[in-house]
């Protein structure tokens, strides 16, 4: 019945997502619940923290306020009070000490800790500060600070409950607390202050201000307690925060504000008839007469009665004060007609002497009338009676801490009972589901798992390349249907990898595996436009001899017979030594090996192989077929060129063109197989071959000669063996080729071809330097070879000069060695063009330097020049009138040489030690 199912309709039974979402959240409460549980247990044992400190921030606040009003009194007031105070205070130190003792410090972070560790180091010097009071040394700022110390960090301490709590209305709880004992320790701080001031009948410096911040302060934290305290916080607050002490506390508060306002006025006002002020100003005046004396008189006059103004329109101003203002504005406008008087007089160029009897200055009233203000300003509340005042007040707030505190307590063991209880649930819930999940699971896992082990079974048989395999189909569900599709799915990969194999191996045709796997690819369709990779290879070139022809003979079906049974034969040789054909050049292979002697052993072969293919040729009564071998071995350029819409792979090198060059150099020599300097070098073994060292030939394009080998080892076994015999006579000769010792060429070369007649190369020799040899001054040649070699002796150590040197002895090199070959003509055209540009840069070159390093000998140098660059244009216009022929690459030869011999051997050393001499 389950196999019949639709897999659709067993994934519905199985409900597993749901369930894993009921775990996941059920865990995730419980872990909730746990974490509750464990905050809620932190939070007793910091609430335990919180009163013990609680109570000893409110003794201390006491004690605070009580050494305020000593100091304030010079010890008159609060002396017995203040002793019984520090008792208390110390009873809660010791009390907080006793249970930091077995506080769990490690369940919090350092911050508990190294609050304490403040608070008790600050506890320590608690008996030298009081002795400090008591002997009345310490000031009253220093005294609130140092206790302020204290009471801040015991409420920082307090304040860490808020940052362990995750419990929002807890947290609110938390927060409304904290800004209550924050009101509370403001309202403990006004206590002191205001007891000070009242002890000493006014505000100490600067403690006016500290008191305004004090009330402005509670009434901050008083909001923010409000803000985040539950509604029936806020009712008991509004309950217990009333009465006497509450409404004498804000009225005695009105009275020191208003007579700390008055007391500031009535302290500005004395210092304008002290010294500096009014009475001052007029004096200097009459005595010195200066207009700086009259400005500051005025300064002081206006300031005077902007402040007097003020005064007089305080609220709370009686009628006795006003009429002091009066005595004292009357008795400044007086100075101010004395002013005016004494300017009248001044003016009359009157004395001191005669100003002083005229203005008779009393300042006895105004000095009356201050002192009566001044003692209406003080502040003479009884300290006594302010200190029970505030202490009620804050009392209150004592009450409401504690309250609050134990609502703390109440709240975290509630939630804690909550959370413990939810755990429980929740672990029961979360064992229940899991293994409710797990047995559903598995029950209906069983019945899909199997038929899709069999498909994956399946599926990694046909990866692994298996193709002849089979599944039974016995169910109608959907494994049932993907078996089935499955199978239909084989057949169709047997069916697509014929095909595939099929394409690929027509691709192969056009575009070379190994071309693939040099460039990287894996296939022909990862080609891109632009792939390349520079390598070192060998290039082989073959072609058919006189092929036009033999194809003249043929019709175009035969040729193309005759082409595609020729390649036949060969292309597979050089499959067989692992190179790799780049393309068909007509009748024309390119191959590219990445071994030398792979590539040379294939053209040993293809040579095998061409006389088998030439005995069916005469057995036909045909042609024989010859063909040239060129090798090269280079770095080139392996990749794709062209666009878009067709692309084509090919090399691109030097190497490749000085390999074709190598096939046609076959021509001349008469032979099969050439190769070059570089393929030779590459050669594991070059012993194994039948080689000979065949010439050192300036190959078209360039200008430095290359030195080329011939392998004969797919001559017939006669003429092999004949060249093994001649090859050292036959190296011999070559070598002295190039050093025109032509008659000791001629000799060897000719005992090399009476002993091996079909040796054309040793022909071709013979021939050349009979060019040499019946020129007149044939017997020079040595010397020649002597002078136009380059070598050290001739440089000037200056890279560049010593290049263009160079690259002019090979041209002359060149020059000469064309007459044995017979084409002359070409060179003479090269060089031609060549001195033309050589005479341009060179020459510029030089002077240049000579310049710069002030030569003295460069006019004779540059005389040198002119006559190079007469010699240079006679010879062109020789040129443009015969063209050219041997006579004039003769001439060439003659006048360059000679200038070459003095000017580089002579003169360009002497400049360049002159240029190696300077620093």
């Amino acid at each position: 019945m389950l196999k019949n199912l639709k897999i659709s309709q067993k994934l519905a039974l199985m409900v597993v997502i749901p369930i894993v979402g009921l775990i996941y959240f059920t865990i995730a409460l419980t872990l909730e619940k746990r974490d509750i549980v464990h905050e809620m247990n932190l939070l007793q044992e910091l609430s335990e923290l919180t009163v013990k400190s609680s109570s000893l921030i409110h003794e201390l606040q006491k004690e605070r306020g009580m050494s305020a009003g000593y100091l304030g009194s010079q010890g008159v007031e609060f002396s017995k009070e203040l002793q019984r105070q520090r008792v208390n205070t110390d009873k809660s130190i010791t009390e907080l000490e006793y249970f930091v003792k077995d506080f769990n410090f490690k369940a919090f972070s350092n911050e508990i800790q190294d609050m304490l560790d403040i608070i008790f180091a600050e506890l320590d010097s608690i008996k030298n500060r009081r002795k400090l009071i008591d002997d009345l040394k310490f000031s009253v700022e220093a005294q609130i600070s140092y206790y302020n110390t204290i009471v801040n960090s015991l409420l920082i301490g307090i304040n860490y409950l808020s940052k362990i709590i995750t419990d929002a209305e807890l947290s609110n709880r938390v927060v409304a607390y904290v800004n209550l004992l924050q009101a509370k320790e403001k309202a403990g701080l006004e206590r002191a202050t205001l007891n000070n001031a009242f002890s000493r009948g006014h505000f100490a410096p600067g403690l006016y201000k500290t008191f305004i911040l004090q009330v402005g302060a509670q009434e901050v934290y008083i909001n923010n307690f409000l803000f985040f305290a539950t509604a029936d916080q806020k009712a008991l607050y509004y309950k217990t925060m009333q009465g006497e002490f509450v409404n004498q506390v804000e009225k005695i508060r009105t009275l020191a504000f208003k007579k700390s306002v008055k007391f500031q006025f009535i302290s500005s006002l004395y210092a304008h008839i002290g010294y500096g002020g009014l009475i001052y100003q007029l004096n200097n005046y009459i005595l010195w007469g200066e207009s700086k004396y009259l400005d500051a008189f005025h300064q002081q006059y206006n300031s005077a009665f902007t402040i007097l103004n003020i005064y007089k329109n305080l609220p709370y101003i009686s009628q006795a004060e006003i009429e002091h203002i009066e005595i004292i504005e009357n008795t400044f406008n007086t100075y101010k007609q004395y002013l005016v008087k004494t300017i009248e007089l001044k003016d009359q160029n009157k004395s001191v002497d005669e100003i002083d009897p005229i203005l008779k200055i009393d300042d006895a009233p105004v000095i009356k009338a201050l002192n009566q203000l001044l003692t209406g300003s003080r502040l003479d509340i009884e300290p006594t009676y302010w200190w029970k005042m505030a202490t009620g007040k804050i009392n209150l707030f004592r009450i409401l801490e504690n309250n609050f505190a134990t609502d703390l307590k109440v709240s975290a063991e509630t939630l804690k009972k909550e959370a413990q209880s939810t755990f429980i649930l929740s672990l029961i819930i979360t064992g229940i589901t899991i293994l409710s999940t797990l047995s559903l699971s598995y029950f209906f896992a069983c019945g899909i798992t199997r038929p899709l082990k069999n498909l994956v079974n399946m599926a990694n048989q046909i990866s692994w390349g298996n193709r002849n395999i089979s599944l039974k189909v016995n169910s109608r569900d959907e494994t049932g249907q993907l078996s089935s599709a499955m199978m239909l799915m084989l057949y169709s990969i047997k069916r697509s990898e014929a095909i595939l194999r099929e394409t690929n191996e027509a691709y192969a045709r056009f575009v070379p595996n190994e071309f693939l796997q040099l460039l990287k690819k894996e296939q022909i369709i990862d080609i891109k436009l632009g792939n390349n990779v520079e390598m070192n290879m060998t290039v082989q070139f073959v072609d058919i001899r006189s092929f036009t022809a033999l194809s003249e003979r043929m019709s175009p079906q035969e040729n193309f017979n005759f082409i595609n049974t020729y390649l036949k034969a060969m292309c597979p040789i050089i499959r067989k030594y692992n190179g790799f054909i780049d393309k068909y050049i007509g009748d024309a292979i390119m191959a590219l090996f990445i071994n030398a002697d792979d590539a040379l052993k294939a053209s040993i072969v293809m040579l095998q192989m061409l006389d088998f293919l030439n005995d069916i040729q005469k057995a036909k009564a045909q042609a024989p077929i010859k063909i040239g071998i060129g090798l090269n071995t280079g770095k080139l350029m392996l990749g794709i060129i062209g666009e878009e819409n067709r692309l084509q792979c090919t090399v691109i090198s030097d190497a490749v063109n000085l390999a074709s060059r190598l096939e046609g150099t076959t021509k001349t020599y008469k032979n099969t197989l050439i190769i070059s300097q570089n393929t030779f070098n590459n050669l594991r073994n070059p012993q194994e071959y039948a080689i000979r060292f065949l010439d050192k030939i300036k190959v078209k394009g360039r200008t430095k000669r290359v030195n080329i080998f011939e392998v004969f080892d797919g001559d017939i076994k006669e003429i092999r063996e004949a060249k093994l015999a001649t090859l050292n006579n036959f190296e011999k000769a070559v070598h002295l080729y190039q050093q025109h010792k032509f008659c000791q060429v001629e000799t060897l070369m000719r005992s090399c071809f009476k002993k091996n007649p079909h040796d054309v190369a040793a022909e071709v020799y013979l021939q050349r330097c009979k060019n040499f040899l019946k020129l007149d001054y044939s017997t020079n040649w040595e010397e020649m070879a002597k002078i136009v070699e380059w070598g050290p002796h001739l440089h000037i150590n200056d890279p560049v000069i010593d290049q263009q040197h160079k690259e002019l002895f090979i041209r002359i090199k060149n020059l000469i060695m064309s007459i044995g070959t017979g084409k002359t003509e070409e060179e003479v055209d090269e060089i031609v063009n060549f001195l033309e540009s050589y005479i341009s840069t060179h020459f510029q070159l030089e002077e240049m330097q000579m310049e710069q390093c002030h030569y003295p000998n460069s006019a004779l140098h540059k005389a040198q020049h002119v006559e190079f660059i007469e010699t240079v244009n006679h010879i062109k216009k020789n040129y443009q009138k015969k063209g050219g022929n041997l006579y004039l690459a003769l001439q060439i030869q003659q006048e360059i040489v000679e200038w070459l011999t003095v000017h580089i051997g002579e003169y360009d050393q002497e400049l360049g030690q002159f240029m190696n001499s300077k620093p």
